[in-house]
């Protein structure tokens, strides 16, 4: 009689900023489905499976973190519009090739890079029709940074045939936040990504197959209008967000 053959490992899923809001929303997201977990951050990850600690800015470490994984996940990133040569830099634009150039060496199969709505910035006071994933409109240098790595994302797609998503992730509040602008402001509770789409969105980018180069837009439904395509999304990973500002929030907005 045969012996019953032990089942493969399971595949391991990179994740950067892993110790960040997002990135503890992801990473338990995918412990939750039955995924392995790897994070990558500056501090420890306490809600993955290994954590290293590090920072994307180096090589060697984004090198090793990257070993024998089968998708990454990458959130790490200066957040937000602060010093070009000692933040932005090396964070969002060396750490982006740092992460696009070990899954080459690595043999990994997809890399999903979190972009941000802010690259649309200078689109979003039109009133008529959705914003596409195919227009652009930076009006800050962490915006500039993040459309740079989503070029950066597709030259590797077409150079070198690594599957690449990149995803422009609308306003995603954290607790420190709650009592912020976006109760008063109808834009934003119309980019409003809720921590429970995030989780949904998140878990699909790291199941669903992912061939060649897209770019779509993460965000939960709009309150008032609909400024985001989120038609592509829904197209390439079967996202249908289930969220409206405030819903899907672990804490109460005042």
């Amino acid at each position: 009689m045969s012996a019953t053959p032990e089942p493969s490992p399971q595949p391991t899923i990179l994740v950067t900023g892993s110790a960040g809001c997002i990135g503890g929303i992801v990473c338990r997201s995918l412990r939750k489905a039955g995924l392995r977990v790897r994070g990558l951050d500056v501090n420890p990850s306490q809600d993955a499976d290994e954590s290293v600690v590090g920072s994307i800015a180096d090589f060697d470490t984004v090198l090793k973190a990257t070993e024998g994984c089968a998708r990454v996940i990458h959130l790490g990133a200066t957040i937000n519009d602060q010093d070009f040569l000692t933040l932005l830099l090396p964070n969002n634009i060396l750490g982006v090739y740092h992460i696009l150039e070990s899954a080459r060496l690595k043999g990994v199969r997809a890399v999903v890079l979190a972009s941000s709505v802010q690259a649309v910035n200078a689109l979003m006071q039109r009133d008529e029709g959705n914003i596409r994933v195919t227009e652009f409109g930076p009006d800050n240098l962490y915006a500039a940074s993040k459309l740079w790595a989503e070029h950066a994302g597709q030259s590797y797609a077409l150079q070198h045939k690594l599957n690449v998503l990149a995803v422009r992730i609308g306003w995603l509040p954290h607790e420190a936040s709650k009592t912020c602008f976006a109760r008063k402001n109808q834009l934003a509770r119309d980019l409003f990504l809720s921590h429970e789409d995030a989780a949904r969105f998140f878990l699909l980018t790291a199941t669903q197959p992912i061939t060649g180069y897209h770019c779509v837009f993460a965000a939960s439904r709009p309150e008032s209008r609909t400024v985001l395509d989120l038609e592509p999304a829904r197209a390439l990973l079967g996202y249908e967000p289930q969220n409206t500002y405030p819903q899907g929030l672990p804490f109460t907005v005042e």
